[in-house]
């Protein structure tokens, strides 16, 4: 077994687990590898590399392997510190703190004994749990002696007292979160956290609202700025308390109970913020303009409104925003809607512009759901970090092109690209985590259609009845009201269901009532082929996926589906 470098291990002295040959040989070699492969870059620009195992068990040629890299004179120190922060986080003194965050944030995760094993597991997965343990000073490369004492450290100032005794270069004290290739993980971890903390949130909410933070940083390297609906079906369900929260966390905030248009586009011009909306039930409905002006700006290209501009010095060629001049002689000009948004309401957000947002459907707490209080929130360290992680990665989030769920609709994908860049560049389970979210926080989003409803309620009826290729109004009107309390019935207003009523939900769509001859009777009516092209485009995925698990329920209960023959909802169409 190699033994290590007398000249080099002044920078690797205060470890002792990952140094020992014989503790690395009992270490999956998929975790090492986990340890170093964020490092490739700096590795690979100080000509070293990441070791290859032939196998999952480590053998003394990988070991001996990674022994060189660690003692290694250019090692990056941040790996290193990562390293002493886990060894830290397994000593025997650590053992109930971390036991005690394995229990509240991996209760399902089967975890060995093993106090290493066990702080690496949460190293991985809640790296900003461990930032506690974490070396006081940042190891450096071109440390030439490795004892320090209180007298070097003056934790007053944060610096260091470097005596001739003490060599050190740019040493600095640790600011809280874990630095280095693995920062954008623990910054989306701890934000996650953070919000949980605050607002009970529905699954998938922190996690996509952790991006989204992120994303109020970054908004103006993409093409679509995505917005967040913020649902609820009555009053203290925590609108108001997430939104205080985002005021915290997010990119210049400007939170606003009710806003005219007018001040709506001049408030985005001039700040570049990001725009909290509350209230947006109270003054949103009958607001036409104001609607329009919000489901324009979630796209860079059509971000913008015309008004005349009231500065009677303004002469046209001031009238350039974005290389957008108005070349009119007159005092026309663009404004800019273009920023991120949060809206919240009680109720639906109206169907256009809740087509453009994330939805989150806010529940009110109960009270084995505590919550801490809000003025206890200081996000100025993550808003630092978010600022600061963005402008590291300009250049990547500017032209990443994630992959992206095909079972998003265009609008959705549309809305997930932002996030999906910054979930894919922080790596580790974030891909996974915000795909997840994308795909159940869409289908949640899609379940509320009523005339996709109302046309998947049509196809049952015709599917019924394959026989039938034509049916009078009155017949579907009758089948319609038969069904009681359905996604679409709000339509009706409470009104009973007329031909006229029915014509009116048809027609966007093209589609008319004529004259059809069933069994030797004339009357007003509907051919089944006129809606073959509508039911392809427009009955959302939601409603067959909850009609075939209803059907495979229902099945199960008749002991029509026998063992050998079972299949999943999602297996067969209904």
């Amino acid at each position: 077994m190699k033994n290590i470098n007398p000249s080099t291990k002044t920078k690797t002295s205060a470890l002792q687990q990952f140094t020992n040959p014989a503790r690395l040989l009992s270490i999956d070699t998929r975790r090492t590898d986990k340890l170093l492969r964020p490092f490739i870059a700096e590795l690979s620009a100080a000509g070293l590399s990441v070791p290859t195992a032939a196998a999952d068990i480590a053998d003394r040629a990988y070991v001996d392997a990674v022994l060189a890299l660690l003692t290694h004179p250019d090692c990056p120190s941040a790996l290193l510190e990562n390293l002493l922060t886990i060894e830290t986080a397994a000593l025997p003194e650590n053992a109930e703190s971390i036991d005690e965050a394995i229990t509240r944030l991996l209760p399902n995760v089967n975890i060995s004994n093993d106090p290493l094993e066990r702080a690496m597991e949460l190293f991985f997965l809640h790296p900003e749990e461990l930032t506690r343990f974490r070396p006081a000073v940042k190891i450096n490369s071109h440390v030439q002696q490795d004892q320090t004492s209180p007298a070097n450290l003056n934790t007053e100032n944060g610096t260091l007292n470097t005596g001739s005794d003490l060599k050190t270069e740019n040493r600095t004290l640790n600011t809280g979160l874990i630095t280095g290739p693995c920062s954008l993980i623990t910054l989306l971890n701890s934000t996650a956290t953070t919000l949980s903390r605050f607002v009970v949130l529905p699954a998938h909410a922190a996690d996509t609202l952790a991006l989204w933070i992120l994303h109020t940083y970054a908004y103006q390297l993409r093409d679509v700025s995505t917005y967040i609906g913020i649902e609820s079906p009555e009053k203290r369900c925590g609108k108001t308390t997430l939104l205080t929260v985002l005021a915290e966390l997010t990119s210049r905030p400007v939170v606003a109970s009710n806003i005219s248009s007018p001040a709506f586009f001049r408030v985005i011009q001039e700040t570049k913020p990001t725009l909290l909306i509350d209230e947006a039930d109270t003054f949103l409905q009958a607001n036409d303009e104001f609607r329009g002006i919000l489901n324009s700006g979630y796209t860079r290209k059509t971000a913008y409104v015309i008004r005349v501009a009231n500065d009677p010095g303004l002469q046209p060629s001031d009238l350039n925003t974005e290389n957008r001049t108005l070349n009119t002689g007159s005092n026309l000009r663009h404004f800019s809607t273009w920023c991120p948004k949060a809206i919240a309401a009680i109720g639906r957000l109206p169907d256009t512009l809740s087509d453009r947002c994330i939805i989150i459907r806010m529940q009110r707490k109960i009270g084995s759901e505590p919550c801490e209080r809000v003025r206890n929130l200081d996000g100025s360290q993550i808003r630092t970090r978010c600022e600061e992680l963005i402008k590291n990665h300009t250049a990547l989030i500017r032209s990443a092109q994630p992959i992206i769920p095909r079972e998003l609709n265009d609008r959705a994908a549309d809305l997930w690209e932002p996030l999906l860049v910054l979930a894919d560049l922080a790596g580790g389970d974030w891909p996974e985590r915000a795909r997840r979210a994308a795909l159940a926080l869409s289908s949640a989003a899609q379940d509320h259609s009523p005339i996709g409803s109302l046309l998947f309620d049509l196809l049952l009826l015709f599917t019924q009845l394959p026989d039938n290729k034509k049916f009078f109004t009155r017949d579907i009107i009758e089948y319609l009201a038969s069904l009681g309390s359905r996604p679409w019935s709000p339509l009706t207003k409470g009104k009973p269901i007329t031909d006229l009523w029915l014509s009116a939900q048809f027609r966007p769509y093209g589609i008319a009532p004529k004259t059809v001859w069933i069994d030797h009777q004339s009357a007003k009516g509907y051919a089944t082929d006129q809606f073959d092209e509508v039911f392809r485009r427009y009955i959302p995925r939601s409603e067959i996926e909850a009609k075939k698990a209803e059907i495979y329920e229902l099945c199960k209960q008749r002991d029509e589906v026998k063992p050998a023959e079972s299949i999943e909802p999602d297996q067969k169409a209904a």
